[in-house]
């Protein structure tokens, strides 16, 4: 594998996590519109909790996500490897 097979890995590999970003961002939002909340800000130490605890669950539930998260750290952990040497 040359460095432009990794170099093309690697932004297929960014443009996929801004997309999991943006998703991310957008499930959290939905997640505060649900609460009736604008910002956890505006929540007490308690509510912030049960809060972000709920979105970590129902955000990370799905293992097929959790799968592609792992995939993706290894690939950037070879690409490193790989640009090092």
């Amino acid at each position: 594998m040359d460095r432009q097979e990794v170099a093309r890995g690697l932004v297929k590999l960014a443009k996929e996590l801004s997309k999991k970003q943006k998703e991310y961002q957008e499930f959290f939002e939905k997640k505060l519109e649900e609460e009736g909340e604008k910002s956890p800000a505006d929540m007490s130490e308690k509510e912030k909790k049960e809060f972000f605890n709920e979105v970590e669950e129902e955000w990370t539930g799905d293992e097929e996500k959790k799968k592609k998260a792992r995939v993706a750290r290894a690939l950037v952990r070879l690409a490193r490897k790989i640009l090092e040497d």
